[in-house]
């Protein structure tokens, strides 16, 4: 991925590009330096979040506003690490988590942080195995 291409566009889409979080650091560092992007689409990879690198610079981005994560191996560690991100993150509006193994834990991070954040008005979370105790939160 070329660094200097990508933090110029306004939209990223690597769908099915067999993505694992170890390729994710010049997307990260997109995040953290762009002035333009406002959707990015990483769907049907092998991402995880589990370390806390893209949360954080989802966090502080100020120009997302669409983010398509569908299909990735999120599971409930990294739908807690994005759940700390919507605390901070108040541009992103719209967040597709379906079919990412979230999980009734997954499902209670999604539900605190919705709380906190008023800015997210679109969430996809179908397919994910969120039963009662995770959609009571």
């Amino acid at each position: 991925m070329d660094y200097n291409k990508l933090v110029t566009r306004k939209e990223i889409i690597l769908d099915y590009n067999g993505l694992w979080d170890d390729d994710l650091d010049v997307i990260i560092k997109v995040l953290k330096d762009t002035q333009v992007l406002e959707e990015l689409r990483l769907k049907f990879n092998e991402i995880t979040l589990s370390s806390g690198k893209f949360a954080e610079a989802l966090a502080y981005n100020r120009t997302l506003r669409v983010l398509h994560l569908d299909e990735n191996n999120i599971g409930s560690l990294g739908a807690k690490q994005i759940a700390n991100a919507l605390r901070v993150n108040r541009t992103l509006h719209s967040l597709y988590l379906n079919h990412c193994k979230l999980g009734d834990e997954g499902g209670k991070h999604m539900a605190r942080a919705l709380m906190e954040n008023k800015s997210i008005r679109v969430l996809w979370l179908d397919q994910n195995g969120i039963g009662d105790a995770g959609a009571q939160s």
